[in-house]
């Protein structure tokens, strides 16, 4: 089983808008990301084998191009393994070296340690096209099979690389989606960056597995942010942010409240929300809803979005478990 909801809505609604570079205004429909996926998937296969696992890096602040390297990845049977930009080198050398990737995709801007990986420019991987029109459905390896492999903060100790495949995926998209009210008319802008679960997959995949539209910022600025919730051009309906941005953004000068009055929903995670914040949002006619996920199982929990007295009443609190998640409080000893 493989859900590729590319494939899918490539073929239903090819000419919807699928995700748009938020800096340049490019956009890509879902037939334009379908063909994208499938040309740069032919050249991994043409390069790597099929459905060899081997994994495949990029260094490189959120762009498109990224989410097309995802898809091509699961496409050809590699693994997907985004890195954080922000670390030094020697943190990145130690990455590296666990995730042992055969290619790595890297921004100008930065300048990454040298390894046995083939090291290539990321301003160039829109150009690359294998031999074969598309990439063979055999590249592709078993929906439980690693496809993503994400690397945890280390706050206690280095990095660990977190081992996601597709199906892990969808549910985690498939409980985010559903608790959040996403549809194929939702909207997002994805602030958050793309080598976090956060981005990748609640702010990204999550919109695209509805069949919705993401637009992809190169990174969060709050002036930038609210000039794009007031452009009716980009039409949001969702965003989500860490606690942290929320605050940034009320406190800047050029805040209002009205374009974000017009939100579905504005989700926070990553971090608990003050409750002083999530009161200040909510008076001011702001659907708010706080949740929790984590890099190994993506969305696990959120506030009813239509509840806004709960919103309140429960302040703070990372909700009710979302629709797959089964969820108990127990004791040390393990008793419920």
């Amino acid at each position: 089983m493989m859900f590729d909801a590319v494939r899918t809505y490539g073929a239903t609604q090819p000419q919807r808008l699928a995700v748009g570079d938020a800096e340049t205004g490019q956009r890509w429909t879902w037939a334009d990301l379908d063909r994208a996926a499938d040309r740069l998937a032919a050249w991994l296969v043409d390069q790597l084998g099929p459905a060899s696992g081997t994994p495949v890096a990029v260094l490189a602040r959120n762009h498109p191009m990224q989410l097309v390297l995802q898809f091509a990845c699961a496409r050809a049977g590699s693994i997907f393994v985004p890195l954080n930009w922000r670390l030094s080198g020697p943190e990145l050398a130690v990455i590296l070296a666990d995730a042992a990737p055969h290619l790595l995709f890297a921004d100008a801007d930065f300048d990454p340690p040298p390894g046995r990986w083939r090291t290539l420019p990321f301003a160039d991987i829109g150009a690359l096209e294998g031999n074969a029109p598309k990439a063979p459905d055999y590249a592709r390896r078993d929906w439980d099979a690693p496809m993503t492999l994400l690397y945890t903060s280390g706050t206690t100790g280095r990095p660990k690389g977190v081992m996601i495949s597709e199906a892990n995926a969808f549910w985690g998209n498939t409980n985010f989606a559903l608790g959040c009210q996403v549809d194929r008319n939702s909207v997002f802008l994805c602030d958050l960056p793309m080598f976090h679960t956060a981005g990748l997959f609640a702010a990204v995949r999550a919109p695209l597995w509805a069949g919705g539209s993401v637009w992809i910022s190169s990174g969060f600025d709050a002036a930038k942010t609210i000039k794009r919730m007031a452009d009716a051009s980009f039409g949001i309906t969702h965003y989500f942010s860490v606690p942290q941005m929320a605050a940034m953004l009320w406190a800047h000068p050029d805040f209002s409240p009205e374009p974000f009055q017009r939100l579905t929903l504005y989700a926070t995670g990553g971090a608990p929300n003050p409750p002083a914040q999530v009161k200040r949002f909510v008076d001011a006619g702001i659907n708010m809803s706080d949740g929790f996920g984590m890099s190994e199982t993506g969305s696990n929990f959120g506030m009813p979005v239509d509840d806004p007295g709960l919103l309140l009443a429960k302040a703070g609190s990372c909700g009710l478990p979302f629709a797959t998640i089964e969820a108990r409080i127990t004791d040390d000893d393990g008793q419920a």
